[in-house]
């Protein structure tokens, strides 16, 4: 359910390739209106695939 403000929800959200590479594994957040996100991380840590399975470019295995 959304509350006032908030924008998205991604719950348990997983990404299992084939060979069953794991790209996202159970990530789960809430992002309110008037903030500033940072998505950070090192080479292969899932983000720009959290990117595209948020922006409905793939789908997610789960979540």
């Amino acid at each position: 359910m959304e509350t006032e403000g908030q924008i998205i929800t991604v719950k348990d959200l997983w990404k299992i390739y084939k060979d069953n590479v794991i790209a996202l594994r159970g990530v789960s957040f809430e992002l309110s209106e008037d903030k500033l996100v940072i998505l950070a991380g090192p080479n292969g840590a899932g983000k720009t695939t959290l990117i595209r399975v948020m922006d409905g470019e793939i789908s997610p295995t789960k979540g």
